[in-house]
């Protein structure tokens, strides 16, 4: 999570940056996380390496098409919100709304969970997965009540409810919790019947 971002931050830094990339390296291993070790340990060569932390942070496939993020001192920032909507096959007129599953609010980016769960490079918050087109009665009119008691209910569920060990844990919860809550959209629920 935010570890591995400050890790990754300081790696970058000249001179002394090698030091944080290994020591990123080695806790990647002991998560099991391969790739994102050997990325950390190619950042410690000097030069090249700020080309390998890039490779960590810079896309995310999601059914074959490609989002992407960057890294800041706030953590993860995802972009790519442009092709939402199209992304769920919404066309131009279509009434219903592209709604995000996870919400993308600032506060329910920056848990822990979704940030560890951005860092395996297996979730974005504008994936095909984590949207669902919904009609305006189960949205609601743009920011309404029913979407802040789903946000909030979301984010407690990020808070206190998902118990995770590593980031891949963390992704694999959060993606069956997005799988939960769209068959419950899909039954015609509403927002704020949303179950946690």
């Amino acid at each position: 999570g935010k570890v591995h971002v400050l890790l990754d931050l300081a790696g970058i830094v000249p001179g002394i940056g090698v030091f944080p990339d290994l020591a990123n390296a080695a806790l990647y291993f002991i998560e099991g996380q391969g790739m994102n070790a050997s990325l950390s340990l190619a950042a410690a060569v000097p030069v090249v390496g700020i080309g390998a932390t890039a490779a960590k942070y810079s896309k995310v496939l999601s059914n074959g098409i490609e989002y992407s993020y960057k890294v800041t001192s706030k953590g993860i920032v995802f972009s790519g919100v442009k092709k939402f909507r199209s992304s769920l096959g919404l066309a131009v007129g279509d009434p219903r709304k592209a709604h995000h599953i996870l919400p993308k609010g600032s506060q329910l980016v920056e848990t822990g969970a979704v940030q560890a769960a951005a860092s395996t490079g297996k979730f974005h918050i504008h994936m095909v997965e984590n949207g669902i087109p919904l009609t305006a009665a189960q949205h609601g009119a743009g920011y309404n009540a029913a979407h802040v008691i789903y946000n909030n209910n979301f984010l407690n569920w990020l808070n206190n409810g998902i118990q995770y060990t590593n980031p891949q844990d963390a992704a694999s919860k959060i993606l069956s919790k997005i799988g939960d809550v769209r068959t419950q959209l899909e039954s015609g629920k509403l927002l704020d019947e949303i179950i946690f």
